[in-house]
């Protein structure tokens, strides 16, 4: 079953979205989460499915660095829905993407939350550039558009966290994949972008894009320390800890803003949309 989801994510074998969807479900229902309710696949499809143990994350689990990749890559779901054309048209495609991705996500944030424990070890093993932003010294077009990536990666694995928690309200175990101590370090990377904006704009459509991902980004962080300040845990301090690590962050990214805001009033204006669209 694993393969077969695999074999559609590489385009290797035609599947029908609502197929594709169904089998991401089948892993969720195995590591404890379940896909948001959609027009493409209902309440009673995500019932019927298996609510014990399949060991389908055990298969899974050698192919989340792929899933991974897949989620990170602009372009997979364009291919995709080109590909899945030419077996049957797709009814829900302006919004299967966003469900797939989501759904992946939440697999790939189920299963780095297990992993993580005291030592953060599944994180740096998945996202091994997390704790090292680039320093200002390194600040060129290769690192620009490396935290552009890495920054839409860490929204999907917000998404996919912020929706189990939406989906599954009663779940005893939190999904927190990216832990908060990497807070400051996911702010370097922002400032990577809003530092960099100015001049790494008008290269291409994904560096134009980059605020909005940088955005996206800031809005998610926030809400996920939120989350996270009223889970369930065995740390009596961590609402404390998750108030903090939110503001912190926004007092590093600020200044940013601020300082892109001052090139023109194209600037000005784009910031103030961004951040009217944020609140």
């Amino acid at each position: 079953v694993i393969l077969d989801l695999l074999q559609a994510l590489k385009l290797k074998s035609p599947l029908p979205d609502t197929n594709i969807l169904l089998l991401v479900q089948f892993i969720c229902s195995d590591v404890g989460t379940k896909l948001s309710e959609s027009t493409i696949i209902h309440k009673q499809m995500i019932a019927s499915l298996p609510s014990c143990g399949t060991a389908a994350m055990e298969c899974t689990r050698q192919y989340i660095g792929e899933i991974l990749d897949f989620i990170a890559d602009m372009h997979t779901l364009t291919k995709l829905k080109s590909h899945m054309k030419t077996c049957s048209q797709p009814l829900h495609e302006d919004t299967f993407g966003g469900h797939l991705k989501v759904g992946l996500a939440q697999i790939a944030a189920m299963e780095i939350t297990r992993g993580n424990h005291r030592d953060n070890k599944a994180v740096i093993r998945y996202l091994p550039w997390l704790y090292h932003p680039p320093s200002a010294m390194q600040q060129g077009p290769k690192e620009f558009i490396e935290c552009v990536s890495h920054i839409r990666l860490l929204s999907w694995l917000l998404l996919g966290s912020l929706t189990h928690g939406v989906v599954c309200m009663n779940s005893p175990s939190p999904c927190m994949p990216i832990p908060l101590d990497a807070g400051s370090h996911v702010a370097d990377h922002l400032i990577v972008i809003l530092i960099g904006f100015p001049e790494q704009s008008k290269t291409s459509v994904l560096h134009m894009c980059s605020l909005f991902h940088a955005f996206i980004f800031a809005q998610l962080w926030t809400v996920y320390c939120e989350q996270a300040a009223i889970a369930p845990t065995i740390q009596n301090q961590n609402e404390f800890t998750a108030i903090l690590t939110a503001l912190e962050f926004w007092s590093r990214v600020t200044p940013s803003i601020l300082q892109l805001m001052a090139h023109n009033t194209v600037m000005v204006e784009m910031v103030c949309l961004h951040l009217i669209s944020l609140m």
